[in-house]
């Protein structure tokens, strides 16, 4: 059943009226609901909205318009120069206005770097109604370095960001593939099928420069709305520690750690999942006076 629900979400997806907004970096891709009020997706590690179209598609099913980030350097802007995580929350600041004039109400949420860019915004002014998080942390938090395979260099983190930081200035644009500094197979693990991972819209490296701003960068707990964590109880790469730790350190004026059952660290890309995550979103959404159209989307 699960590899039917696939198929039949890429041939609605393929189907869906998209927009294309080009920002001054950066496009925002949108999926128009009439009536809905929009969320703003942030994909993960050198990823693109074409590899979530199974969400993008459960998010649009449970009522909102779905718009999600094609990052400076990444999907449709590959062309483009991307610059730092401080950039990417800058675009994403950018499209969260065009959405707001065009469509309404805006929510935010992200998926693994992409949470952790989530959980920067809510720290930022203006704020948001609400941000969701699918796995995120704290760059700062000491249990973040286990994120990487630097995890045996614990002791000597502080050293090992500066020397990160300072080879970046003199090679800022040395590309960085994800086997060199991330544990794929905690990545995969636990992961359900099927998962659309096509790579015609992704990355296969990032500039050092950036991954120094990702590794430096300090998030603050203190957040301006309320804030929504999903993970997975089996997800290899963020592990229930790290997960719980970040969760300790936020404040917010509500916070909740909603965990899926399965799924691994990629179980926003299973039909099931993607459905359970957007409907408990919509849920909340509702509840602070979204827009949902459901009529639209059956």
């Amino acid at each position: 059943m699960a590899g039917d629900l696939s198929c039949h979400s890429r041939f609605i997806a393929m189907r869906v009226e998209k927009v294309y907004q080009p920002l001054s970096a950066g496009i925002l891709e949108i999926w128009p609901v009439p009536g809905g009020d929009p969320v703003l997706f942030y994909p993960g590690t050198m990823l693109a909205p074409g590899h979530y179209e199974t969400f993008l598609l459960a998010l649009r099913e449970a009522g909102f318009t779905a718009g999600a980030m094609h990052f400076a350097g990444h999907g449709l802007a590959k062309k483009e120069k991307m610059d730092s995580f401080r950039s990417m929350l800058a675009e994403g600041l950018e499209a969260e206005d065009f959405l707001r004039r065009e469509y309404g109400r805006v929510a935010v949420c992200g998926h693994s770097q992409g949470g952790i860019l989530a959980l920067a915004r809510a720290g930022q002014t203006p704020s948001v109604p609400a941000v969701f998080s699918i796995c995120a942390t704290f760059p700062q938090n000491e249990e973040a370095i286990d994120l990487t395979l630097f995890a045996p260099l614990r002791k000597h983190r502080a050293a090992l960001l500066s020397f990160i930081v300072a080879s970046a200035k003199r090679a800022p644009r040395l590309p960085i593939p994800p086997p060199f500094y991330l544990p794929v197979r905690k990545l995969l693990a636990g992961k359900l099928p099927p998962v659309h991972m096509g790579f015609d819209e992704g990355r296969i490296s990032y500039p050092l420069k950036f991954l120094a701003s990702l590794f430096s960068t300090v998030i603050s707990p203190e957040l301006n709305c309320p804030f929504y964590l999903f993970s997975a109880v089996n997800d290899g790469l963020f592990t229930r520690k790290i997960t719980e730790a970040a969760f300790a350190a936020i404040k917010a004026p509500r916070k909740e750690l909603i965990w899926t059952p399965d799924g691994g660290h990629l179980a926003p890309l299973n039909p099931r999942l993607a459905a359970f995550i957007a409907r408990k979103m919509a849920s909340v959404c509702a509840g602070l006076g979204f827009s949902l159209n459901l009529a639209v989307t059956g």
